[in-house]
Formats: C-alpha cells, structure tokens, sequence
C-alpha cells in the first residue's frame, strides 16, 4: 500500500502546476507545524523535532523557488518572512514553547489564502498557475 501511495505523490509532484505545488508545500508546512505543537503539548522533544525538521525542509525549498529575476522585491519579501517562520520554529523548538508555532502556524493560513486567491485569479487569466 505504501508504494502505491509514494508512487501516486510521484506522479502528481510531477503533473501538478506550479500553483498547485505551492499550495502543497504551504500544507505540508501547516501539517509539520501543528505536528510540532502537539508534540511540544505531549512533552514529545523527539516528536517535535521531527516535526520541525520537515518544516525547515520545506522553508528550504520555498526558498530555494524564488526567482528574483521576476519580481525582486516580492522574492525579497518572502525571503524575510521565511526566515522570520525558521526563526519562530527555532525559537519554538528551542524552548519548548507553541506559541511561537502559533504565530507561524497563522502566517501560513494567510499566506495560503493569498496565493490560492491569487492563483484562481491567475488561471481565470488564462495563465498556467
């Protein structure tokens, strides 16, 4: 079952659109996030750590998709406020405390909000997104 599952993810990581990718990545990092809380609230460091591990992997990647040739200050922008979430994380992980989960857990809703907001815009544009 395990390798039908990773072989469906395969296959829709690779016919997703950008926009749809994004999305995804914004709920990956909602769903390690919140993970992280509960651990931190069952006193589960290990747990949490896992947890906040996946969250830097995908604060890495959304990083790592800005193409400041497009939009710079946006690229710059989403810099800051990705660095801001790892240093939340850190300091949440670091000190055992959700609250600073909290904050980024809220960030994310927002901003998950936003490009799906803007990605319906885009695609009724008729742009691939």
């Amino acid at each position: 079952m395990k390798r039908t599952i990773d072989a469906y993810r395969h296959s829709q990581m690779f016919t997703s659109t950008p926009g749809d990718l994004l999305l995804a990545l914004y709920d990956g990092m909602l769903r390690y996030c919140l993970e992280a809380k509960v651990a931190i609230e069952n006193k589960n460091p290990a747990a949490k750590g896992q947890a906040i591990n996946r969250a830097y992997d995908i604060l890495t990647e959304l990083s790592a998709t800005l193409d400041p040739k497009h939009n710079p200050k946006l690229c710059a922008d989403l810099t800051s406020l990705y660095n801001y979430w790892f240093e939340k994380l850190q300091e949440g992980s670091m000190l055992m405390r959700t609250e600073p989960l909290e904050e980024v857990i809220r960030h994310i809703g927002d901003m998950r909000t936003t490009w799906q907001q803007a990605i319906v815009l885009a695609r009724k544009e008729g742009l691939r997104a």
